[in-house]
């Protein structure tokens, strides 16, 4: 159903259930209703279900990942927040809320962990919208392997967050902007540098500060918790944060390619489960098409959710096969599935025509508040590292 393209949910449940039928073995049958099929979802048996398939493609990605799993030397992560939208009920209003300006509908906050490695999603985190991103990354955290590096914009940038990081024996390197004051000349780390900074916020004085530094790349300020200069140069993590991107692709992926911009069921447990299987449902296709091209070489960022979608759609749609020719059928959409690769073609000119009424256009971070630390702080860090 996750693959599918009916224009209702209730379409996508009947064309799923005839493909079913043509695959089952003769005298089972699937349910025959809609309601019948979440009543079994949203059972303690589905959700169990959803919770085993989620950690078992996490597992799949990390033993498939091979020399990709590490990029720049960091297993790394993207991490990030997108809104989706449901149909307006009382009901969806009531859990999910309104957010924005004018909001029309109600919308659900999906935070996702991103494999900057191969290019798949590792986990994710649904709420209502009055649930903020750092909250479902926090849940989130166990997920990570050890000492994996998380790469976020500046919707990250919590002392709580950026401190239960780096407790957890995780890096970080997170954008920050004219929301976030730092200090200088603390003299909390014996190796103090031009770029090292300090998050201590006013009311966490009572704890250790964070010890940073600052790099600036162009015009983004960047921050992380990586203190060794020659693992984490300045070039290097221009090149991770720029790779970060590829999560806000994944967001588009989700809603524009596979059209789940709009959920379309019109109660809240529904159109939650729709939503988690939209995006497991993604992942799967991701995973499956990225081994197939990492047989042939290539890098599991080159993949094209659209092209493998194609792919799929055209065998679901197409007359079935014989059991003897079954195993054929399936190697040969497999090796479709990893010619599914970008255009690898060279742009001459700039994109400068799309200009979209509708774009977004931000305006910049700006630049952290950099304040030199007084004698009476420089007092108080001495005394917590004493206490230390």
């Amino acid at each position: 159903m996750a693959w599918g393209d009916g224009r209702t949910i209730i379409d996508r449940f009947e064309d799923t259930r005839h493909l079913t039928r043509a695959v089952l073995p003769r005298g089972i049958e699937p349910g025959s209703t809609y309601q019948g099929f979440c009543k079994a979802m949203l059972s303690p048996r589905g959700m169990d279900l959803l919770d085993r398939a989620r950690v078992h493609l996490r597992g799949q990605i990390a033993s498939r990942s091979g020399r990709w799993e590490k990029r720049l030397g960091f297993v790394a992560f993207g991490a990030d927040g997108s809104r989706v939208a449901c149909p307006r009920t009382i009901a969806n209003e009531t859990e999910f809320g309104l957010w924005g300006k004018g909001a029309t509908h109600p919308q659900m906050n999906l935070t996702c962990l991103w494999h900057m490695g191969v290019g798949l999603t590792w986990d994710w985190r649904i709420a209502g919208s009055d649930t903020g991103e750092r909250a479902l990354l926090l849940e989130m955290l166990p997920s990570l392997p050890e000492k994996a590096l998380i790469v976020a914009d500046a919707g990250f940038t919590g002392f709580e967050l950026l401190n239960a990081i780096q407790e957890s024996g995780r890096y970080f390197l997170v954008r920050v902007g004219s929301n976030v004051d730092l200090l200088t000349d603390l003299g909390a780390y014996k190796r103090e540098g031009t770029d090292t900074v300090y998050l201590w916020p006013e009311k966490h004085r009572a704890r250790e500060p964070l010890v940073l530094r600052l790099i600036l790349v162009g015009s983004v300020y960047l921050i992380t918790n990586v203190l060794d200069r020659t693992r984490m140069s300045v070039p290097k993590a221009g090149m991770l944060y720029r790779l970060r991107w590829g999560i806000e692709v994944g967001f588009r992926t989700l809603k524009q390619t596979l059209d789940r911009r709009t959920m379309r069921c019109a109660a809240p447990a529904q159109a939650k489960m729709e939503l988690n299987w939209s995006v497991l449902g993604l992942t799967l296709l991701g995973l499956m098409s990225v081994a197939q091209i990492k047989r042939r070489r290539k890098d599991p960022l080159d993949w094209s959710p659209a092209a493998s979608l194609r792919i799929i759609r055209r065998a679901r749609a197409a007359p079935g096969v014989s059991r003897r020719d079954a195993a054929a059928a399936r190697d040969q959409l497999l090796k479709r599935l990893g010619r599914c690769t970008k255009d690898d073609y060279q742009r001459n000119h700039g994109k400068n025509s799309w200009n979209w009424p509708h774009k977004k256009n931000p305006a910049p971070a700006g630049a952290p508040t950099l304040q030199r630390a007084s004698k009476a702080l420089r007092t108080r860090a001495s005394a917590l590292n004493a206490a230390a």
